[in-house]
């Protein structure tokens, strides 16, 4: 199918998602990962982000897996990582860096091309639309599951602050 709608009830069993590749930008998609994480709990999301994205998602136990892609890498790094993906088989790309690989790797269901979205919207609105181009979810997902801070670094920030604002306090 090129670009058939899905619903909740769809046979999604695994999940790609494509990132951008900075911090800021990785950050921008991940309502997009919560909304997909919580209407499709089966299913086994995994996502593409530069080296600078990898600290943001690896750990997380909602996520499959984390697939680094290396721009600076050799020709066969790179078809032999294409490869890797292409096995896996994913029912659903979402394609938040507007590239070719949806088509490449012969998915069910893919988002639109950026060409097809609006322009001057702010970034985290912009991929929500992208993701209802292909599936109409409720609304802002239940809960936040597409960054999670493990004990140790919450420990790590806790010892940084302490002193400075009381446990618990919001700033």
């Amino acid at each position: 199918m090129m670009f058939s709608k899905l619903s909740k009830k769809s046979e999604i069993h695994s999940i790609l998602v494509i990132s951008l590749s900075n911090i800021g930008d990785i950050i921008a998609i991940c309502p997009a990962i919560d909304v997909l994480l919580n209407d499709f709990p089966q299913a086994r999301l995994s996502i593409v982000v530069g080296p600078k994205g990898r600290s943001v998602f690896e750990g997380n136990p909602n996520i499959d897996r984390v697939y680094i892609y290396d721009k600076h890498g050799s020709l066969r790094k790179k078809i032999d990582w294409f490869l890797a993906l292409q096995r896996r088989r994913f029912d659903l790309v979402v394609d938040f860096r507007n590239s070719v690989m949806p088509f490449l790797l012969n998915t069910k269901y893919r988002t639109l091309p950026e060409l097809f979205m609006p322009k001057n919207i702010h970034l985290t609105k912009k991929h929500l639309l992208r993701l209802r181009s292909i599936y109409d979810f409720e609304g802002k997902a239940a809960s936040r599951k597409a960054i999670v801070i493990s004990p140790k670094d919450r420990g790590h920030v806790d010892g940084l602050l302490a002193g400075y604002i009381s446990s618990g306090a919001r700033f």
